[in-house]
């Protein structure tokens, strides 16, 4: 809405739209809404290409152009006290001699030696080639390497080659009853925590 505002007096007032101060108004009035109607119709069809565009990134984009939401920026700490705290809480039961994040070529690989005292009867369990090969190749490609460095794409490349040694070693691991220090690594990576009116 436009409002026009004067200083004049209310017999000015009449002598000016007397005077063709009135058809200059109608003329304003009528620009300014048929330019409005042109911009609101640009804006619809700007809005109609985006989301027929199938792009997600210009949707999001638009609707929160449209709602006005704008993402809070997460306030981090850098405190170097409490990553110490959780990486010794979470790496408490590790062996002494491995450090977090340590490079697989500084550990020594301990052959399997049998123990002093036959074993009593065989496992029940027993854990073939085939199966070891078939989740090797069922590794999603796109997962993270796990704390030794290799990568999922690496077990799905070389699961011929290593389903039968991994087979080996699982299989001893079950007759001993003992899981190898190396096989209870972890990373542990934290993920912060969104807030409670993200709409992302």
């Amino acid at each position: 809405m436009v409002h026009i505002k004067t200083q004049t007096s209310s017999s000015g007032q009449r002598g000016c739209l007397q005077e063709g101060g009135k058809v200059l108004y109608n003329q304003a009035r009528n620009t300014l809404n048929k330019e409005i109607r042109v911009a609101k119709r640009s804006y619809a069809k700007k809005l109609e290409n985006q989301f027929s565009a199938n792009d997600p990134a210009s949707v999001w984009k638009g609707l929160k152009y449209i709602t006005n939401y704008k993402t809070p920026s997460p306030s981090t700490e850098a405190n170097q006290q409490l990553a110490e705290d959780l990486n010794e809480f979470y790496c408490r039961f590790e062996t002494a001699g491995l450090t977090p994040h340590a490079p697989s070529e500084h550990l020594s690989i301990q052959p399997l030696t049998p123990p002093a005292t036959p074993l009593s009867p065989p496992p029940a369990l027993r854990i073939s080639e085939d199966d070891v090969r078939q989740i090797f190749l069922k590794q999603k490609k796109r997962k993270a390497p796990g704390p030794d460095g290799v990568t999922p794409v690496c077990l799905r490349t070389c699961a011929d080659q290593l389903a039968f040694i991994f087979s080996q070693i699982f299989n001893r691991s079950l007759e001993l009853c003992e899981v190898p220090a190396c096989f209870k690594r972890s990373t542990i990576i934290p993920i912060p925590k969104k807030p409670k009116n993200d709409r992302t």
